[in-house]
């Protein structure tokens, strides 16, 4: 592995693909940064989308942004464990 995060990502096989819309800003969501749930991390943000709507870019303001998430159900058992 490339480094630590990706050889931790590793031990995750179960996981759950969602896309999430967000009606408010995304400024600085990246991909690789932690879904966190109560302070727990729960998964990671696979890819955050940029486009505009059918309409073009007056729709920039008004449609959601689609975020694609991957929850990892056993980093939360992992962590009961610790």
């Amino acid at each position: 592995h490339n480094d630590e995060e990706s050889a931790r990502r590793a031990l995750y096989t179960d996981t759950l693909d969602y896309v999430l819309l967000v009606e408010r800003s995304v400024r600085g969501l990246k991909s690789g940064a932690p879904v966190e749930y109560r302070g727990i991390r729960v998964g990671t943000v696979e890819q955050v989308a940029w486009g505009f709507g059918q309409s073009g870019p007056a729709t920039i303001s008004s449609a959601p942004i689609p975020v694609l998430i991957r929850l990892e159900p056993q980093r939360i058992t992992h962590q009961n464990h610790e």
